[in-house]
């Protein structure tokens, strides 16, 4: 088996028990079954909701797994008190491994993509290809000064996290002025019912010091996707990530911004479709 790269070591550290989150996550599936198996790992506050649309356009060729983290639809409650929010989502991801193939792709989006890269550095020799669209890897920020002042400053904000003014910034921040207000009544009230699982999210990424070597490391396919006209951090890592692979090549997702998956279902499952080999 590959050898797990040194860097995911540090994962492991404060990571619960998979074993005691066995059946911890609600997870939405669509396509046969017998079908080559993709796991989807959704963004911050959005829920595995986000991917209805790409999963009408990428099931007729994949079997798809879509779970719920931890806090959100049907899943077990997020506890702050049990560890940092990432931590505890990658376990409960870990304790669906019995339930997938012994090879499987693996799709991450922002915060999921955070997580699909930690997982994939812990089971290297399970993940047949890994797909990340705009991961938040702050580790690869160290040589973007400007990229990383972008996000400090959002970090800094005057309103308390996790409340309804810190995710009116934040999604406006990753979304686009006014994109909070201009959220339908029903994602709002979700986005607002989330709101400390949400901020447990970023806060538990923050200090992320995982070098884009051990990424380039993994011996599997690895590839990037970015929306055109998304953040200066979203973009930067993006970029910075996709440079240090081997034959990296990034996807970039026109007119899109850092909700690409959501906003632009059809060239993102279009996309994807390409990097697995199968046809939408």
């Amino acid at each position: 088996l590959p050898r797990e790269p040194r860097d995911a070591r540090s994962i492991l550290r404060g990571m619960p028990d998979p074993r005691t989150l066995a059946l911890a996550l609600e997870v939405v599936t669509a396509g046969d079954p017998t079908l080559p198996v993709v796991l989807l790992v959704h963004s911050s506050g959005l829920g595995a909701l986000q991917w209805r649309r790409a999963l009408s356009l990428l099931s007729p060729h994949s079997h798809l797994v879509a779970p719920n983290l931890l806090g959100y639809a049907g899943s077990a409650p997020f506890d702050a008190r049990q560890g940092p929010a990432p931590a505890q989502d990658l376990a409960a991801l870990e304790a669906l491994l019995p339930t997938l193939p012994a090879r499987f792709d693996l799709v991450g989006h922002s915060y999921g993509g955070t997580l699909a890269a930690r997982l994939a550095l812990l089971h290297p020799a399970r993940i047949r290809s890994l797909t990340l669209c705009e991961p938040i890897l702050i580790g690869l920020l160290a040589g973007s000064p400007a990229a990383a002042a972008e996000l400090a400053q959002w970090n800094t904000l005057p309103a308390a996290p996790g409340t309804p003014a810190w995710l009116a910034i934040f999604v406006d921040y990753w979304s686009g002025p006014g994109a909070f207000e201009r959220m339908a009544p029903a994602l709002r009230h979700q986005f607002l019912a989330l709101g400390p699982k949400v901020a447990a999210e970023v806060d538990g990424i923050s200090g992320d010091a995982i070098s884009a070597a051990a990424y380039a490391a993994l011996p599997l396919p690895i590839h990037v996707m970015r929306g055109e006209m998304s953040t200066l951090a979203g973009r930067t890592i993006a970029e910075q990530l996709s440079a240090a692979l081997p034959g990296g090549h990034l996807e970039v997702i026109a007119g899109a911004g850092h909700m690409a998956p959501v906003s632009h279902p059809g060239q993102f499952a279009a996309l994807l479709s390409r990097h697995l080999g199968r046809g939408v």
